[in-house]
């Protein structure tokens, strides 16, 4: 019998993990910036919580208000999706293209950021008002992400594009 819908994408193997996993990766990055980082050799040198984006990824295109909105997702406890990255791997000379790229989430993980860096309140709120209390609570919440691991960029961007058919809809020239 011939199989006639396409064959499945290998997306990766999931990962339960929470903000924390994101937080801790924004705080490594930030700590290593303006230092030979472990992924300076990001293309076009832009990041998300950290994570390098390929060249072909949009730039962040979410309004305050839907920042907002998915901050407030995270306090009220509601399912906040997943995001995408690929796997790193290293040789003697560091970290091999593709390594760490963030395939899906930049939008969210870029709201996370801008918070977390205290560049956006959330209802009236900046992190460095937070309690410890408030912070332990926000970090917790889950955050499950998926980690491919493709290297070949045609692949890559294939996914890319199946991933970002939602939300703030892509302009022609934005697609991978």
């Amino acid at each position: 019998m011939e199989y006639r819908l396409p064959q499945p994408i290998d997306a990766g193997k999931t990962h339960e993990t929470s903000l924390q996993f994101l937080h801790e990766n924004l705080i490594n990055h930030l700590k290593q910036d303006g230092d030979k980082g472990r992924y300076d050799e990001c293309p076009g040198k832009r990041y998300a919580c950290g994570f390098p984006l390929p060249e072909f990824q949009r730039q962040a295109v979410w309004a305050p208000d839907q920042q907002q909105r998915f901050l407030h997702s995270v306090c009220v406890g509601i399912d906040i999706g997943t995001f995408n990255i690929h796997a790193s791997e290293w040789d003697d000379n560091g970290p091999v293209r593709f390594s760490g790229w963030l395939i899906d989430g930049q939008q969210r993980l870029t709201g996370l950021e801008m918070f977390w860096t205290n560049q956006m309140p959330l209802h009236g709120l900046y992190w460095d008002d937070l309690n410890r209390t408030e912070r332990h609570r926000f970090l917790r919440t889950k955050f499950a992400h998926r980690e491919s691991a493709l290297w070949d960029e045609g692949k890559i961007r294939e996914l890319y594009n199946l991933l970002a058919f939602g939300g703030t809809p892509h302009q022609a020239n934005e697609r991978a």
